[in-house]
Order: structure tokens, then C-alpha cells, then sequence
């Protein structure tokens, strides 16, 4: 495993995603690699910091405004599909 394997696989590797062969071979090139050891000792230090953060609720303001914003992108989809339904009734007769 390289540097670069080992930036790409981090997050797995710390959420168990990893299957053991690549865990395995992450675990041993961080050993001997310095660089990536710090990289993985920091990521598993932020992974556990935000673990202890309490969740937050979102405002009910801004699920309003995500359910505004899904109502209006439906209505342009089914004018898109009347326009469209149309334009091919249309172009049928031609």
C-alpha cells in the first residue's frame, strides 16, 4: 500500500469498512511510514471528537424552506412533462 492508498482508504479504514486484506495493509505501510501513522492518529483523533459532539436539530424554519423548494422543483418537472407530452403530440402530425 502507498501514501496515496492509504489517503484515499483513511475514512474506511477507521469506520471498519475496510475488508481485513487492505485493513491489514494499511495498518503495516502506517507502521513503517511515519507520515501516514501521524495521518491516521489524527484522523482517529477528529473521528472521536466529533463523535462526542451532541447532534444538532435544525431549525423548522429550513425545513420549510427545503419542502418550498421541493414543492416548486415537482411543479417545474410536471410543466417540463405537459410541455414536453405536447411537443410530441405535436410533432406526431408532422
Amino acid at each position: 500500500m502507498t501514501c496515496k492508498d492509504v489517503e484515499a482508504a483513511i475514512t474506511a479504514y477507521l469506520d471498519g469498512e475496510l475488508d481485513p486484506v487492505r485493513s491489514s495493509a494499511l495498518r503495516g505501510h502506517a507502521r513503517g511510514c511515519d507520515a501516514c501513522r501521524a495521518l491516521v492518529e489524527d484522523h482517529a483523533r477528529l473521528a472521536g471528537a466529533l463523535a462526542e459532539l451532541a447532534p444538532v436539530e435544525p431549525p423548522a424554519a429550513m425545513w420549510d424552506g427545503v419542502m418550498a423548494r421541493l414543492a416548486e422543483a415537482e411543479a417545474v418537472d410536471a410543466r417540463r412533462s405537459r410541455t414536453s407530452l405536447w411537443s410530441a403530440r405535436l410533432w406526431a402530425r408532422v
